[in-house]
């Protein structure tokens, strides 16, 4: 699968005024966000693929899902996101979301 699949597949169990977006990271970084009163620094790895929801303009990072890396041989998901209180409507679509990239990342790691 690739990433516009996945950003379509994504975008076809939402609402009109709510959408993802799906993004590649091309090379490895480090990335910095300020955190209340710290800077954080973040790895970032090529070929990270992290997945933003929103409306309109504002987007909030959901979940990245992490290529093989250091450690790691194997091609996983990394949740660590402030997306994390659901109401009823909201934890179906989460499931959902998580049903979609686990077809992808079956995929990713059978092409290894």
């Amino acid at each position: 699968m690739k990433i516009k699949e996945l950003e379509k597949k994504l975008n076809s169990i939402t609402s009109d005024d709510l959408n993802f977006t799906v993004k590649e990271e091309k090379e490895k970084r480090i990335a910095t966000k300020l955190n209340g009163d710290t800077l954080d620094l973040e790895q970032i790895y090529k070929g990270e693929i992290i997945i933003y929801t929103g409306r309109k303009k504002y987007k909030e990072e959901l979940l990245k899902i992490m290529p093989p890396h250091k450690k790691f041989d194997f091609w996983y998901v990394d949740t660590e996101t402030t997306a994390c209180l659901f109401d009823t409507t909201a934890l179906v679509a989460y499931i959902n979301i998580l049903k979609i990239v686990l077809k992808f990342l079956e995929e990713k790691n059978k092409e290894k």
